[in-house]
């Protein structure tokens, strides 16, 4: 496994966006056996993460389309979806 805050290969940081530019920094890795189809379904299903996403505890959706917000306790972030490509790769920052 690969230290984030080195340079991943396989994470793509927008300019500026680096883990060590940024005031705080989250990265959650798993192996999950089930088809990437399915596994986008869940991810991009954002409404459901309270549900199963653990700290999550509200979401509400934004204009435009790829904004939201995502309560992590009392916490409150602004997130922006900056790369998502279909069943491969999905990524967003958060500003809160």
């Amino acid at each position: 496994m690969h230290d984030v805050q080195d340079g991943d290969p396989d994470i793509h940081w927008p300019s500026g966006f680096a883990p060590g530019l940024a005031h705080g920094f989250c990265h959650a890795h798993t192996v999950v056996r089930a088809p990437a189809s399915r596994v986008f379904a869940r991810l991009l299903d954002v409404g459901s993460w309270p549900l199963w996403v653990p700290g999550v505890e509200r979401v509400r959706f934004g204009a435009p389309q790829n904004t939201f917000e995502l309560w992590l306790g009392e916490d409150r972030f602004e997130v922006i979806v900056g790369e998502q490509v279909p069943h491969s790769r999905l990524g967003w920052s958060g500003i809160g």
